[in-house]
C-alpha cells in the first residue's frame, strides 16, 4: 500500500516581531514550528497569521507521522 502525496496548508501565527500573547491565541502552532518541517510563506491572511504549505511526497508518510485513526502500513 502507498501513501499518497500532496499540497499541505497550515496557517499559523507569526510569533517573532509581536507582542507576547496568551496561549489561546497559538491553536494553530507558530511559525516557526511549520519553518522547521519545511513549510514556507504563501500569503499573509492577518496581521499575525500566514498561509504556509509544503509537499508531500508520495509514500513519505514514517511511522509517527500518520494520521490519527489511520494506519502507516508498517508493522511492528
Amino acid at each position: 500500500m502507498t501513501a499518497g502525496g500532496g499540497i499541505v496548508e497550515a496557517y499559523p501565527e507569526q510569533t517573532e516581531q509581536q507582542p507576547p500573547q496568551r496561549g489561546a491565541y497559538l491553536h494553530t502552532g507558530p511559525e516557526e514550528l511549520y519553518t522547521r518541517y519545511g513549510f514556507t510563506r504563501v500569503r499573509k491572511i492577518a496581521k499575525w497569521r500566514w498561509v504556509m504549505r509544503t509537499e508531500v511526497q508520495a509514500g513519505a508518510c514514517s511511522g509517527g507521522l500518520a494520521p490519527r485513526g489511520r494506519s502507516t502500513g508498517l508493522s511492528a
